[in-house]
């Protein structure tokens, strides 16, 4: 594992790029390797975690490769993979709570680069 942070976003547009430690938050950004916005968790290449237990860099690149999607309703619990822009790392991220379009997530990175 590379990082592990827990960042505060809101439905705001707020975004967090993998590529750049320590991570943080882009305010209203709409931009980064993964943002929030109008109650959805979207990015350029994002996957629903639905494995049971905590993503892991090979099962986020698995779901990376075969499930890839642009955006995901946030909830509580929800977990997901993500990768950086340029660096392609697989990150995860876990809504630790949302509420009043504010959102917790729990983010992991590794230094493993994405290749799909």
């Amino acid at each position: 594992m590379l990082a592990q942070e827990r960042l505060r976003m809101t439905d705001s547009g707020d975004g967090v790029d993998v590529d750049a430690l320590p991570l943080t938050v882009n305010f209203g950004g709409l931009g980064g390797s993964f943002y929030t916005y109008a109650g959805r968790i979207s990015g350029n290449r994002l996957a629903l975690w639905s494995a049971a237990g905590v993503p892991t860099a090979d099962g986020c690149a698995s779901q990376l490769r075969t499930q890839p999607m642009s955006a995901i309703d946030i909830h509580t619990g929800l977990r997901f993979c993500a990768t950086g822009r340029s660096s392609r790392r697989i990150a995860a991220g876990e809504v630790v709570s949302y509420g009043n379009g504010v959102s917790q997530i729990q983010v992991t990175i590794w230094d493993i680069q994405f290749n799909g």
